[in-house]
């Protein structure tokens, strides 16, 4: 396998390194120290190289658009918090809040915004970017001194892996994602031709501030049916008039086994049918379709539905609601989720 490296620009005076990774099929991903972005995912097409993610060149459109979370690792915690507010063996504690009074994506000096230290391992048939960075509780308010390692695996099967870990000077929360952006197609401006299925029969209960109220409905003849391959376009299309005009969504779905064996999700391009199985060992999937976004400065034209973001989680804002799961990491004790994505062509 290769390892290249680049420089990617400056921001507030400090370098921004490009690190990509490449195996004997041609394919590659590339990863930015900044905010550990997933920048590219490219792969062989009739057209040339062609990167599956929705993605920019310019360090600065990527800090401009810091609110779209662009293939970003998120955390302390994915998803929202109600009041940016939680309680811990007994003790309640408050975050600073960054949305209507609520924390989102670990609030307004979460972890996507940060440089990662990047450590290269080259291998013969699988490579990793190590990123490492550890949140500090007097910058993000979170309880306790936060280590971070985020491994960005690649090898010869064209499947990257994600290994989360983290260990805490005191018990805290931890439940990251990466906040990937898809488009499987060689020329499509919307992800409409695409088609998903999601592992999960029940979706979560929002209110406007689009945060659980606890319950989970069932999508079985609902616009969140995904039990089987459907076509995005004419999901969507029912979710047209709705308050967000398509999905921001969050659907509980069964975890990938201890050998990753059952897919929370797989995405299709209905055109080319390259295809992307997504596996987590969490409950949790976001999906947000990129709703009345008109962004320039991508690799898509600025158009509504031009890419579908996947964020494999646990359930969010489980701190307030303890039968989706447990995110406490605590002293001595770390903890370690997975995703992974298997490429096919």
């Amino acid at each position: 396998m290769k390892l290249s490296t680049e420089n990617f620009g400056k921001l507030d005076g400090r370098k921004v390194t490009k690190y990509t990774l490449t195996n004997k099929h041609d394919v590659s991903i590339s990863v930015l120290d900044y905010g550990g972005i997933w920048q590219a995912f490219t792969v062989p097409s009739t057209h040339g190289p062609l990167n599956l993610l929705y993605a920019t060149n310019d360090v600065h459109t990527y800090d401009k658009t810091a609110s779209l979370c662009a293939s970003r690792i998120i955390g302390r915690t994915a998803g929202r918090l109600a009041n940016g507010q939680f309680t811990i063996d007994g003790r309640q504690y408050q975050v600073d809040t960054n949305e209507n009074g609520n924390t989102i994506h670990g609030g307004p000096n979460g972890i996507g915004g940060v440089i990662w230290h990047v450590e290269p391992l080259v291998g013969e048939h699988r490579s990793q970017l190590v990123l490492t960075y550890t949140a500090n509780h007097d910058l993000d308010s979170y309880p306790g001194d936060l280590a971070m390692t985020t491994i960005y695996t690649l090898d010869d099967n064209d499947a990257v892996t994600l290994d989360f870990t983290a260990q805490s000077s005191a018990p805290t929360l931890f439940n990251p994602t990466c906040h990937t952006y898809w488009n499987l197609s060689d020329h499509d401006n919307t992800i409409e031709n695409h088609l998903l299925q999601i592992n999960g029969d029940h979706h979560l209960e929002c209110d406007d501030a689009k945060l659980p109220t606890g319950r989970l409905l069932p999508v079985d003849s609902t616009s969140f049916d995904f039990t089987r391959l459907s076509c995005l376009g004419n999901h969507l299309h029912t979710m047209e008039k709705t308050t967000e005009g398509g999905f921001d969504d969050i659907w509980k779905v069964t975890p990938s086994r201890a050998r990753m064996d059952s897919p929370i999700a797989t995405l299709e391009d209905g055109t080319s049918h390259r295809r992307v199985d997504i596996y987590s060992d969490r409950n949790g999937l976001v999906m947000y379709t990129a709703n009345n976004l008109h962004i320039q400065g991508y690799n898509r034209p600025a158009n509504q539905w031009m890419a579908i973001a996947l964020e494999p989680q646990t359930l969010p804002d489980t701190p307030n609601h303890p039968e989706f799961g447990d995110i406490v990491v605590r002293p001595n004790q770390p903890r370690h989720y997975q995703i992974r994505y298997e490429y096919h062509a």
